[in-house]
């Protein structure tokens, strides 16, 4: 039997190849990946859940020793979830400045009332 590890979401005890390592980069992305470097965070592979509780409980920045924006959390939601990034997710983390690199992309910004911006038609 190989290594064990606890997710920092549901806090269930599991072998390390049963869940995902996440570690922050320099430029403040969370990144999977087993052998990158630094302190890493493990969550159950693919569980949305994991990472609902673990967002909730601000668990990452206390596994790994550092603030983690929201923008970094619903970028990693949408690896796990195997898709893009809503566009309302996109808006609110530009506009308050969260900087994820999901974007560059033309994200459309909303004003402080929440309404969405106006376009041509």
């Amino acid at each position: 039997m190989g290594p064990r590890r606890t997710c920092v979401g549901c806090r269930r005890i599991a072998p390390a190849s049963e869940l995902l390592r996440v570690v922050l980069s320099e430029d403040g992305r969370l990144i999977m990946g087993r052998s990158l470097p630094g302190r890493g965070a493990w969550l159950c592979a693919g569980s949305i859940r994991c990472l609902d509780l673990a967002q909730r409980r601000q668990s990452f920045s206390r596994a790994l020793r550092a603030a983690v924006s929201p923008g970094a959390l619903a970028a990693l939601r949408g690896e796990l979830a195997g898709d893009e990034l809503s566009p309302h997710i996109l808006g609110v983390c530009e506009y308050k400045d969260w900087g994820t690199s999901k974007l560059d992309g033309g994200s459309e910004r909303r004003d402080d009332s929440g309404a969405e911006p106006h376009g041509e038609d």
